[in-house]
């Protein structure tokens, strides 16, 4: 009897070991939500404090790192797509049609907020308990400096769908989304600045640890990241023309009306390609496809398509392709410009 009882023991430890083991070796380990609804964005103040919300105005909220899920009352049922809290109380949550919640009370309660908008929002970042920034289809960017008594548009410059946003302080912030879309404040989004990301895929989510360190990630397994806050200087590119290396510069003018001028620098005989897209990824035309020889280069873009017609005014993005052949070596490189009419 007795050595069955310490089998049967002996199992049970060895069981429990083996539990122990697989949960250290895998790292994550699942939570009971209590919901099967698609769950959108989460926002920790702690190890212990988060919040999470999701489809159909889910919101979860655990002061246990997890370990229980309560559901609490949204007062909604549009989808909410992202959620910020700056402390174990205050917290924001935004999402389909133009939503924002707020609750100042851990989520006991939370109140519909004006924000003038039907867009969907897909983005907040609050610094502090007043001031917050929300992101949204069409460009949609809307601010404010009061927890969101009021919220107030501001001008994006562009009508992609921008999917995250980030700010370190009060003043610099930095939104991306559809289409390789980067655009960064340093003045509370007064004015936005567009940034050349280097690629068409969506960018879904974006983090700043400081103002000038950060990463941004999307589709196709897309991570771009900056650690001068996004900021290609006059300096960089001498610095790559110096050096021979490849260089894609800014068109100018931009924004233009009706050409504009693309250069470019190649440091070695090279096979290139030069296209130019629209907001959605399609081609537009392409303006070289050729080999050429190293050196400076340059072309004009008089706003037409590959079958000659004039394009409508918007935001429209340029690639430059080069491979050569000595080396094996290829390049790529995007950058945007707007078309005014």
């Amino acid at each position: 009897m007795k050595s069955t009882v310490n089998f049967w023991a002996l199992l049970l430890a060895t069981v429990l070991m083996c539990l122990s083991e697989a949960y250290a070796q895998s790292g994550w380990f699942s939570q009971s939500s209590g919901t099967t609804n698609t769950l959108n964005g989460v926002s920790f103040t702690d190890a212990n404090t988060g919040t999470a919300v999701g489809n159909v105005g889910t919101i979860l909220r655990t002061t246990n790192g997890g370990a229980l899920w309560t559901t609490q009352t949204s007062g909604t049922t549009f989808n909410l797509l992202r959620v910020s809290f700056i402390d174990a109380n205050t917290g924001t949550a935004v999402g389909a049609a133009g939503r924002i919640l707020r609750t100042t009370n851990g989520g006991a309660t939370w109140a519909s907020q004006t924000s003038g908008t039907t867009n969907s929002l897909y983005g907040v970042s609050f610094t502090d308990a007043n001031t917050g920034t929300a992101a949204g289809s069409n460009g949609t960017i809307l601010r404010t400096t009061n927890g969101g008594a009021t919220w107030v548009s501001q001008s994006s410059g562009t009508t992609n769908i921008l999917l995250a946003v980030s700010f370190t302080d009060a003043n610099t912030g930095t939104a991306v989304g559809n289409v390789g879309t980067i655009l960064r404040t340093t003045n509370g989004g007064a004015t936005w600045v567009s940034q050349s990301s280097g690629t068409t895929n969506a960018l879904l989510g974006v983090s700043f640890t400081d103002a000038n360190t950060g990463t941004a990630v999307g589709s196709s397994g897309t991570i771009r990241r900056t650690t001068n806050g996004g900021v290609v200087s006059v300096e960089e590119e001498r610095h790559a023309d110096i050096t021979g290396g490849f260089l894609l510069s800014q068109n100018h003018p931009n924004p233009f009306n009706p050409s504009t001028t693309i250069a470019y620098a190649l440091p070695r005989q090279s096979h290139v390609v030069l296209t130019i897209y629209n907001i959605l990824g399609q081609e537009v035309v392409r303006l070289v496809e050729e080999m050429q020889e190293p050196g400076t280069k340059s072309v004009m873009w008089n706003g037409h398509n590959a079958a000659g017609s004039s394009v409508s005014s918007g935001v429209y993005f340029y690639r430059l392709e080069a491979a050569s052949g000595e080396s094996a070596e290829r390049f790529a490189q995007i950058r945007r410009l707007m078309v005014l009419k």
